[in-house]
C-alpha cells in the first residue's frame, strides 16, 4: 500500500468529511490522528514532530489553518502541510503558501485525488527526509510513454489534423524556448527575484499547455502562485518538480519523434 507505516495527521472541524479523508488514507495503509481545530491540530504536531503529513481545514473553530499553520512553522517544524478546501480563489491560495502551506487539495474529497496529492508527497518524503530538498522522480516508465497526463499525444494530433511533422516542430519549439525559461528560472529563484519567477513560470505554464504537456504546465501554474506569496522554499520545489516533469516528456518526446520518423 502506498502509505504503509506512514502517519499523517487530519485536521478537520466537519465529522464527515474528516471520517472520509481518514477512510482513504486508513485505505491507502496509513495511520492517522484526527483532530477537531486548528489549536488541537497544533497541540499534537509540537507532540509527534515525526509525523509525514498534516492535511489542514482552512476553515475550523477556535483556530484557523492558517493561524496553525504558522503557529506550526513558527516553531521551526518542516512537515508537509497540505491545504484542505472548497475555496477555489487563487487569491487566497497566496495566502495559504504564504503561511508555509506546501500544497492544496480542493474538496470535495475524492478517493484518486486524495490518492494523486499521496503518491506525489510521499514520493518526496521518500527522496529525502527534508522535503524542502525532496526531489520528485524523473524516471519515465515506458509503458507510460504516451501518458496525456505528461504529454497529450492524440490532442496534439487532433490540433495539428494528424500532421506529425508540425508536431515535432512545435515540440522541437517547445523544448528551445524551455530550455531557455529554465535558466532564467533558475537564476531568479536563487536571487528570490519573485517577480521574475512569476513571469517566468506564467510563460511556462503557457508555452507547455499550448503543446499538451500538461503535468508540467500544471505545475508551473502552481510555482506562479506560489511565487506571489513569495515563499521561496516552496518555489524551490515547484522548480525541481518543473525540471523533472520537463525531463520526463523529453524522454516521452525523443521516443515519439524516433519513433515516427
Amino acid at each position: 500500500m502506498i502509505a504503509k507505516n506512514r502517519s499523517i495527521i487530519i485536521a478537520e472541524d466537519h465529522l464527515v468529511n474528516q471520517k472520509l479523508i481518514c477512510r482513504f488514507f486508513q485505505q491507502f495503509g496509513a495511520e492517522t490522528i484526527c483532530v477537531n481545530n486548528g489549536e488541537e491540530a497544533t497541540d499534537v504536531v509540537l507532540l509527534n514532530p515525526n509525523v509525514d503529513l498534516i492535511f489542514m481545514d482552512i476553515q475550523m473553530p477556535v483556530m484557523s489553518g492558517v493561524e496553525a499553520t504558522q503557529k506550526i512553522r513558527s516553531s521551526g517544524i518542516n512537515i508537509p502541510i497540505i491545504a484542505c478546501t472548497a475555496n477555489t480563489d487563487e487569491s487566497d491560495f497566496e495566502e495559504y503558501y504564504k503561511a508555509g502551506m506546501n500544497d492544496i487539495l480542493i474538496k470535495p474529497f475524492k478517493k484518486q485525488t486524495v490518492y494523486e496529492l499521496l503518491k506525489k508527497w510521499i514520493a518526496k518524503l521518500e527522496k529525502d527526509t527534508d522535503f524542502v530538498d525532496a526531489k520528485p522522480s524523473k524516471s519515465a516508465n515506458k509503458q507510460d510513454s504516451y501518458n496525456p497526463v505528461v504529454w497529450d499525444v492524440a490532442e496534439m494530433l487532433v490540433a495539428t489534423s494528424n500532421n506529425k511533422a508540425v508536431v515535432k516542430q512545435k515540440i522541437t519549439d517547445f523544448i528551445s524556448r524551455t530550455v531557455s525559461l529554465f535558466e532564467k528560472l533558475t537564476e531568479a529563484v536563487q536571487t528570490s527575484n519573485f517577480l521574475e519567477i512569476q513571469h517566468c513560470s506564467y510563460l511556462l505554464s503557457s508555452n507547455a499547455s499550448a503543446v499538451a504537456v500538461n503535468k508540467l504546465s500544471d505545475a508551473a501554474r502552481q510555482m506562479e502562485l506560489v511565487s506571489k506569496a513569495k515563499n521561496i522554499q516552496t518555489c524551490k520545489l515547484c522548480l525541481d518538480e518543473c525540471v523533472a516533469y520537463f525531463e520526463e516528456f523529453n524522454k516521452i518526446a525523443e521516443d515519439w519523434i524516433e519513433t515516427n520518423d
